[in-house]
Parts: C-alpha cells; structure tokens; sequence
C-alpha cells in the first residue's frame, strides 16, 4: 500500500471515532436538558365538557 491511502484511512477512522464522540455528548446533554427542565414526558388532555341534554323519547325525523 501506498503512504497516500494509508494516511487517508487512518484520517477517516479518526473524524469517524471524533463525530461518534460529539453524537454521544450530543445525546447525553440533551437527555440532561430534559431532566433539568422538567418537561411532561405525556400529555394527557381534559375530556371537553358537554352540557348534559335533555331526555327524549323520540326526535321527530324528516324522512317520509
């Protein structure tokens, strides 16, 4: 092998090994973000409110 591809791949692994380092601390202070912030990890949402209609027997229909 030549000095030129050597060098090439050795570049390669370490930009790889530095761009997994910096997902890595990417990820962990992000999940530290969450936890310092508080945030609801669910929403959970209010059924609406209907006010209760009154009983009938039976609705008039259109049909003939």
């Amino acid at each position: 092998m030549s000095q030129k591809s050597q060098r090439g791949t050795s570049r390669r692994g370490r930009h790889g090994a530095t761009l997994l380092i910096a997902a890595v601390f990417g990820l962990l202070l992000w999940a530290r973000l969450l936890l310092v912030t508080n945030h609801p990890r669910t929403a959970i949402a209010d059924p609406p409110v209907t006010p209760a209609a009154p009983a009938t027997a039976s609705a008039p229909t259109d049909t003939p």
